[in-house]
């Protein structure tokens, strides 16, 4: 895992607090040995940089940079010219003219989609930057804002053409020196001018997570950028504040510019006032203020903050970070039924399979799964009325609490293909066969096949996470439901039936259609369907199954018939019936 990585500013003013109670002679042996360090081909250019940096060097580095100044704008110009040449010709197809691919068909497709800056050209560009950083961290701020503004203006252009490819530059950081560079040489009062129209304060962004992950600087990443304090920061920063409200709220940037703005007056009080004003017209102001009170460890103002969004936001993705701020308050208190409660909203913040996972393991932990799982169907009764696209997840609920019947009226008439596709009768069909063949543990094919369909995501999440394996998965909560539950004979030879139909449509389907990749999945069904006669004491009808289709139906397809073999290989209840093969 990488270490965070650490702003020039704050890294510079750690550096000067170990190296400024040292002696002379400490100094050297540390310069020494960070000399030692550098690789062969790096030590003529630390050799450099360390004698441009000598007392008396200074005047003569500065006139040779001028010069420098001057050749790299015109460097930069020429490589635009050439990047703005590649894209035109990418756009009109004489790209590919161009190019020798030695009457080799795959090297042409393989380069059908090119990058808008060729390899070379993603090198100088990231070595024209590093010039710039040059002159930022040597102090030389009037020339670093003129390269880094025409290396911009060249980013600018090609992003509006297209993707810009990673050249392995810190755009972020780039920015954050030009900023500072654009700040520091303003005058007073032309400041506020500069910095909204360099910040890029208008820029649409859609993005709740953290600004690190951005490649537009905050305030915050300008002041960090060099040692120092901004100067005249009092005055600058309340003419910022009212600068940026006279533009509003409703771009994501713009407003977090406003809340960072309000945070550095320090007074929390007026980052809450811009969350309670703006409410789920820009729900930043409550993540905001949840993200400060997370930092200060204020977990009961968070918990009554994290309350009163919840109950202002509509459901979505900001709702559900707040429930997770809710979450990360309770677990903070020891407060248990908070961590219910947010789990709750959680949930129906963001209904998906993740999210269920959590709240029913979390209501497990607390000896509240019956109840909750209850409420649970509840709701997604109600969202499938509206929508109709929960009910694989209303099925995986009812089976959790042993509502077989339920699940069967909710998924019978369900087709016997997109079982992996927001169709629950493959999840049933697995549950139904489950209870026929005893529940026992050594059907494999049966319990592959219920934890396949069961542990499959019917509804994504749009934020990314690991399911944690120490938590029960939701075929595991589904047995618990299963064996928990007893159906009258009737009603199971009735489930039995449907299964046994809808299993032969789909091994049909899939083979007759040939698709050759789907052999395996109707190999299993065919051997769940077999391991369940021979559980429930028919081995004859077993046999029969496994002989219809292995030699009747489909005696002639052998690529269907290897996957029977497979399949029923790794059966113990079926071990007898090999021979059948």
């Amino acid at each position: 895992m990488h270490a965070p990585k650490l702003a020039m500013g704050p890294y510079l003013k750690s550096v000067e607090k170990a190296c400024h109670p040292l002696p002379k002679e400490e100094l050297i042996g540390i310069i020494l040995s960070l000399a030692k360090e550098v690789q062969g081909d790096g030590r003529g250019k630390f050799l450099g940089n360390l004698l441009a940096m000598l007392p008396g060097e200074a005047e003569a580095h500065a006139t040779a940079d001028a010069s420098a100044k001057a050749d790299l704008l015109s460097n930069i110009a020429a490589l635009k010219g050439e990047i703005l040449e590649r894209i035109a010709s990418i756009e009109d197809g004489s790209y590919w003219d161009a190019q020798d691919y030695d009457d080799d068909e795959e090297d042409y497709y393989s380069d059908a989609d090119p990058d808008l800056l060729g390899a070379d050209q993603q090198d100088e560009l990231a070595g024209f930057f590093q010039e710039a950083d040059r002159f930022f961290l040597h102090g030389q701020a009037e020339a670093a804002r003129t390269v880094y503004g025409a290396l911009f203006d060249l980013v600018e252009e090609v992003s509006a053409r297209g993707y810009l490819p990673d050249f392995a530059v810190d755009l972020r950081e780039a920015r954050a020196r030009y900023c500072r560079c654009v700040y520091d040489l303003a005058g007073a009062g032309e400041r506020v001018r500069h910095m909204l129209a360099i910040m890029a304060v208008d820029r649409p962004e859609h993005n709740f997570d953290s600004v690190l992950s951005r490649e537009y600087p905050f305030l915050q990443d300008v002041i960090d950028a060099q040692t120092g304090d901004l100067a005249d920061f009092a005055d600058f920063l309340p003419a910022w504040e009212n600068a940026l409200a006279r533009k509003g709220f409703s771009q994501d940037r713009l407003a977090e510019l406003r809340l960072e703005a309000a945070f550095f007056s320090g007074d929390l009080a007026k980052i809450g006032e811009l969350a309670r004003s703006w409410q789920a017209k820009q729900p930043l102001g409550y993540l905001y203020w949840l993200k400060q009170l997370n930092l200060t460890e204020d977990w009961r103002q968070m918990r009554e903050v994290a309350r009163e969004a919840l109950a202002k936001l509509t459901p979505g993705e900001a709702k559900e970070q707040v429930a997770n701020h809710l979450i990360t308050a309770g677990q903070n208190l020891g407060d248990t039924p908070l961590v219910l409660e947010g789990k709750q909203e959680q949930f129906k913040a963001n209904i998906c399979d993740a999210n269920l996972m959590a709240l029913v393991n979390e209501a497990g932990r607390q000896g509240k799964r019956a109840g909750e799982l209850a409420s649970i169907a509840v709701l997604l009764r109600e969202q499938g009325k509206k929508h109709g696209d929960e009910h694989v997840l209303l099925a995986k609920a009812l089976l959790m609490t042993g509502e077989l019947g339920q699940a069967f009226l909710l998924a019978r008439n369900g087709k016997e293909v997109g079982w992996s596709h927001g169709n629950a009768a493959g999840l049933l069909f697995g549950a139904i066969l489950y209870l026929v063949s005893g529940k026992r543990a050594d059907c494999l094919l049966i319990n592959d096949l219920l934890k396949w369909y069961a542990n499959q995501t019917a509804v994504p999440s749009h934020r990314f996470s690991v399911a944690d394996e120490s938590e029960p998965s939701c075929c595991e909560e589904i047995r618990q439901g299963l064996n928990s539950c007893e159906v009258p004979a009737k009603d199971l030879a009735e489930y039995c039936q449907w299964a046994r139909t809808i299993g032969g449509k789909r091994i049909n389907q899939i083979v007759s259609s040939k698709h050759r990749f789907a052999y395996d999945r109707a190999a299993g069904v065919l051997g769940a369907l077999a391991e369940a006669l021979e559980a429930s004491g028919q081995p004859d009808k077993a046999r029969e199954l496994l002989r219809e289709y292995f030699h009747d139906r489909f005696s002639r397809f052998a690529a269907f018939r290897r996957e029977v073999r497979t399949a029923i290989s790794r059966s113990k209840p079926l071990e007898k019936h090999r021979k059948v093969l």
